[in-house]
């Protein structure tokens, strides 16, 4: 068998593209050579379409992940969080519950109002990166709208064994951000300080949705009510409880 030819004398051609073997007499035939050339017109027809599916494919998973991507912060949105806090209460079971936080940074309408829009941009931003660093990879990180994140932690494993570990790291989040300083632009002398308060809730067996998310609500206003920049628990039954508590800053508002 010659060098370059594949089995019967045809020779090797890209994936998917198919050689008419030529036989001894039919080089010179019209027919053979007209077959020829519409087998390689083809070939480069079904390479453009291969290209144009790897191009539509592309498309289409930087639409799916626009519309689940908050702009500003780059954070998971309402809609990838409704779905992700469907899946998790589907697969949760009362031995291994997973975790939901919320998340609200503490008197920015007041910052917003005091220092302008941009300000009060880059103080979400920041917020949603301190929130990204500060937990493993699959904690589902989100933006609820406005100055309102979400947390959903898997159930317990070794790194995050249940709720006690998980308000433990809550408090962790709210003391990361508070060492975060923010300068005023035109006032380099003038920081403003971002932080946080938390509601956790841990999902309960045969729990809906909505009403996990609801009492993790809860108790971010319990944590509001108590001072702000601090941790409150929802309790396996009804009712919350403050898990800690930070330094306060003065500032009055929501």
């Amino acid at each position: 068998m010659a060098e370059g030819s594949s089995h019967g004398g045809a020779p090797a051609g890209p994936p998917g593209h198919f050689s008419l073997p030529a036989p001894a007499n039919a080089v010179g035939d019209p027919l053979y050579r007209r077959l020829r050339a519409e087998n390689r017109l083809q070939a480069v027809q079904l390479r453009g379409l291969q290209a144009e599916l790897a191009a539509l494919r592309r498309a289409l998973t930087r639409a799916t992940s626009d519309a689940l991507t908050d702009s500003l912060t780059g954070l998971a949105n309402r809609r990838a969080f409704d779905g992700a806090l469907e899946a998790a209460a589907a697969r949760a079971c009362e031995a291994s519950p997973a975790q939901l936080l919320i998340a609200d940074i503490d008197h920015f309408k007041a910052l917003n109002d005091a220092h302008g829009h941009h300000f009060g941009d880059a103080v979400l931003r920041i917020t949603g990166e301190v929130l990204k660093a500060a937990v493993r990879r699959d904690t589902l990180v989100a933006r609820l709208g406005g100055d309102e994140f979400a947390l959903l932690i898997p159930g317990p494993t070794a790194d995050y064994p249940g709720r006690i570990e998980t308000a433990a790291i809550a408090r962790r989040l709210c003391a990361c951000l508070a060492r975060r300083t923010l300068t005023v632009r035109g006032h380099p002398e003038r920081r403003e300080r971002i932080t946080l308060s938390i509601g956790l809730a841990g999902w309960r067996q045969g729990e809906r949705p909505a009403d996990w998310h609801a009492r993790a609500d809860a108790a971010l206003y319990v944590a509001k009510r108590g001072g702000r920049n601090q941790v409150a628990v929802a309790e396996a039954k009804n009712g919350c409880r403050p898990a800690t508590s930070m330094p306060q800053h003065s500032r009055a508002g929501p």
